[in-house]
């Protein structure tokens, strides 16, 4: 989820604001599942957040990418 990870979407839109660059920014649709996932990790990964559907958790990441944009 935007902000809750290890990604640091914070630091890079800060960094990229403060450079006045033009960027694009994507949110994937397919938060609540990633097939093959288990073959790429070495380690098994652990969800911090439950929702009841796909829609529920676009919703509350594309908030808070809204949130860190603004």
């Amino acid at each position: 989820m935007p902000g809750y990870g290890q990604a640091r979407i914070k630091e890079i839109v800060k960094d990229f604001a403060a450079k006045k660059e033009s960027v694009h920014v994507t949110l994937e649709p397919h938060l609540m599942s990633f097939v093959g996932l288990d073959h790429l990790a070495a380690s098994e990964l652990k969800h911090e957040f439950s929702f009841r559907s796909n829609k529920e958790a676009f919703d509350f990441a594309a908030e808070n990418l809204r949130k860190i944009l603004s």
